[in-house]
């Protein structure tokens, strides 16, 4: 482990950090909902090109795992009641557990699909490793997109009330 760069170290727990902040109820700007979803989206289709060099198939398996990711992103939050202020264009929304566990299994997969590639392990040669890989890329996606979306969509519906940014 004395080849990992310094900051897989830093980036590890400002994700933890980040992550168990998340299991708190917070109020955000509505635009903000939208970070997440883009920084996943960017990383997946760059992860998916390095296996793939841009192919169907590659492109293919980050959709369906997006699809599906999207499903469980909004069954995870769809029961969730938010408060929404419009003037201040705010949402507050409660804390949970599975946006850190979702970030640490991000790093872990991430981290081992890097490391495995680095070490020149055979199973990166390997069509299923590299179909795994870029169905979970898509995956991650689609439950940030299906959370942020379904967050949005009960913030238009909902009743505006003061909130206060802390």
């Amino acid at each position: 482990m004395s080849h990992i760069p310094a900051w897989v170290y830093l980036l590890f727990f400002l994700l933890l950090y980040l992550g168990i902040k998340r299991c708190y109820t917070r109020v955000v700007s509505i635009e903000r909902i939208a970070i997440i979803p883009v920084i996943f989206i960017f990383l997946s289709v760059m992860g998916t090109l390095q296996l793939f060099h841009f192919s169907l198939k590659g492109f293919l398996l980050l959709m369906a795992g997006s699809i599906f990711g999207f499903l469980i992103g909004h069954y995870l939050v769809r029961n969730r009641v938010i408060k929404g202020d419009k003037e201040k264009r705010l949402i507050e929304i409660p804390g949970d557990i599975t946006m850190l566990i979702m970030v640490m299994a991000v790093f872990f997969i991430e981290f081992f699909i890097h490391y495995a590639m680095d070490a020149h392990w055979g199973i990166t040669n390997l069509d299923i490793f590299r179909n795994i890989t870029a169905f979970l890329n898509g995956l991650i996606v689609g439950i940030s997109i299906g959370r942020s979306m379904t967050y949005f969509s009960k913030y238009m519906k909902s009743e505006s009330i003061n909130l206060n940014k802390s």
